[in-house]
């Protein structure tokens, strides 16, 4: 089991450099088992279908950024505030996949099916940071935070692909839209039936 682990994440990382390389359009599944040294039938056996690999990507990302937050540090902060750290830590765990997630998120525009996969995915991403900072994604106002947190998202996303990795703009931008985003949820709460 641990062998298969391995050479899952040896795939991926290997999948990660050829994105960056030629494209997520122009990924081969042959090519990624050559370049992994590993068979077609073990490449199969991590990955059953292409999108699969971004998936892979979009879950590790996942797993680094909640291994990297500590809800004890969070307790006691307003609700923005905490969303705040909790999307900084996924835009800091990002960095190191940085150019390939601008190819991938260029590519995406040509290929339907993969960005469809990648968006439902993004979603439950943000439910998780949502929980992670102590948000519900329950009932109407739960379904107008996550769906707020999206539109926020990708916005940050775009600007965070453009700068550094101290990331002045990133972070600006981000505390402007969740204060903005924190009054519209306060000013529709009356309107919601529970």
């Amino acid at each position: 089991m641990a062998a298969r682990k391995a050479r899952k994440e040896k795939i991926l990382d290997v999948a990660v450099g050829l994105i960056a390389e030629k494209g997520w359009l122009d990924l081969s599944l042959s090519e990624l088992a050559q370049v992994s040294e590993v068979s077609l039938d073990q490449l199969h056996d991590a990955f059953r279908r292409k999108n699969d690999i971004l998936w892979g990507l979009q879950k590790r990302l996942d797993a680094a950024t909640l291994k990297e937050i500590e809800l004890e540090d969070l307790e006691g902060e307003p609700a923005r505030d905490r969303l705040f750290d909790v999307l900084m830590t996924r835009f800091e765990v990002m960095e190191p996949y940085k150019y390939t997630l601008e190819v991938i998120s260029e590519d995406l525009l040509q290929d339907p099916g993969a960005l469809v996969g990648w968006a439902h995915n993004e979603m439950q991403s943000l439910r998780w940071l949502l929980d992670a900072a102590g948000l519900g994604t329950r009932g109407f106002s739960g379904l107008a935070r996550l769906h707020g947190l999206a539109a926020i998202w990708a916005e940050c996303f775009r600007t965070w692909l453009k700068e550094g990795p101290d990331m002045p703009q990133t972070m600006a931008l981000l505390d402007q839209r969740l204060a903005k985003g924190e009054k519209w949820m306060k000013r529709g709460q009356k309107y919601l039936p529970f």
